[in-house]
């Protein structure tokens, strides 16, 4: 991403005071939302739930334009009440057709702050996201900071911003690094490391803006 040409379409997607403008759907009317002011998030979120475990889905009923082709990048923080995933497509709300495929992201019983880029497979005056739950998905989660952006993007040569390294040797090696980098588990990785015999090691330059 090299730059961000709107502001967020989302009406409320922060949760400040109140969750007005999402609704949910279950079978047999099981879902529910709620406002709460979770310490995991950032004061108030919405809360989603299925407490029968049934499919559903929260949408929001205050839409926005998108036009086919353009790239946009949703961004959310949400927690979860088990380590599972949920799925996230983007509708038009009138005709009900999906611009976009299903995705599928992590919940954890921690925060996790997702980001999802997409492009509409079609021009939507009524844009509307969709979050699952039930089902295969987790059947309860709170969501906050709620964003889409439209942005630009740059693609980018993963070699040029993925480093591998295998020692393959019986000795310890030391690499020596330009730049700043994270390892596979979000670790910083600066300066030098050692890497032990028969052992690999994959880094990630942090200065990448790839989602």
């Amino acid at each position: 991403i090299t730059s961000y040409l709107s502001n967020n379409l989302v009406t409320n997607g922060s949760f400040d005071t109140n969750i007005s403008g999402w609704e949910c759907w279950a079978m047999n009317n099981s879902c529910a939302t709620s406002w709460e002011n979770s310490s995991l998030l950032d004061g108030g979120a919405v809360k989603i739930n299925s407490p029968f475990q049934y499919f559903g889905f929260m949408v929001n009923n205050q839409t926005f334009s998108l036009q086919q082709g353009k790239k946009y990048l949703l961004s959310y923080s949400v927690v979860g009440d088990a380590n599972r995933i949920h799925g996230i497509t983007v509708h038009d709300r009138i005709s009900n057709a999906q611009l976009t495929t299903r995705a599928k992201k992590e919940v954890a019983t921690s925060r996790l702050d997702q980001k999802l880029l997409f492009t509409p497979n079609a021009n939507s005056n009524a844009g509307m996201l969709t979050f699952y739950i039930g089902d295969e998905f987790v059947p309860s989660y709170s969501l906050d900071n709620i964003n889409v952006q439209e942005v630009a993007t740059l693609a980018v040569d993963p070699l040029t911003q993925n480093l591998f390294y295998v020692n393959t040797s019986h000795a310890d090696q030391t690499v020596f690094l330009t730049g700043n980098y994270i390892d596979v588990d979000g670790n910083p990785v600066t300066g030098s490391f050692t890497l032990q015999p028969f052992t690999s090691k994959v880094l990630i330059a942090v200065n990448s803006s790839t989602v």
